[in-house]
């Protein structure tokens, strides 16, 4: 139980890489449930990584990887995502949180990952409709990807620990 309760921590850690864009929630479409990837130059110039844009369909295999593991290994999939307030990932990037209109989307959900090489992966789409009050999800909405044919993507802007981990560890995790 403590490992996965030190795993959660973790991969909510991971999930405040993800920011909202700078517009109105008047603009959020919710009728066509499809968003535009980030521009992967802002990114670049950003120090970030050449592209965060993961393909929708490679994203659902490892996601489902991930699923089988959890099912083989523990007998049930214990955390499947997490749903995240946009106020949250405001406060967290030390953005003003009072006005959350600048948020096209008022949530982003996250779900765990594992590819290939065994290594675990955080995929991050927005979310249309969530009420957490209530437990209502919502719908995600993955993202059209301009750069590759309108393909539909999800955010893949994780690295994980041990990869990159925080200098000051104030979970108490061991190294």
């Amino acid at each position: 139980m403590k490992k996965i309760t030190y795993f959660s921590l973790l991969v909510l850690g991971l999930s405040l890489t993800f920011a909202c864009k700078d517009k109105p929630a008047e603009t959020a479409s919710t009728e066509t449930h499809t968003a535009k990837a980030p521009n992967k130059d802002q990114f670049k110039a950003e120090g970030g990584y050449t592209s965060v844009k993961f393909p929708l369909d490679s994203a659902a295999v490892d996601v489902h990887r991930y699923d089988s593991i959890c099912q083989k290994l523990l007998g049930s999939v214990p955390v499947k995502g997490f749903t995240i307030r946009s106020r949250d990932l405001l406060e967290a990037l030390g953005l003003p949180v009072e006005d959350t209109s600048i948020c096209e989307y008022k949530h982003a959900r996250v779900y765990l990952g594992m590819d290939r090489t065994n290594q675990f992966k955080l995929f991050i789409v927005p979310v249309v409709g969530a009420n957490l009050s209530k437990d209502e999800g919502g719908e995600d909405v993955p993202l059209k990807d301009p750069d590759a044919g309108d393909q539909l993507s999800v955010l893949d802007l994780n690295t994980p620990c041990p990869k990159v981990c925080a200098t000051n560890n104030i979970f108490g995790l061991k190294k």
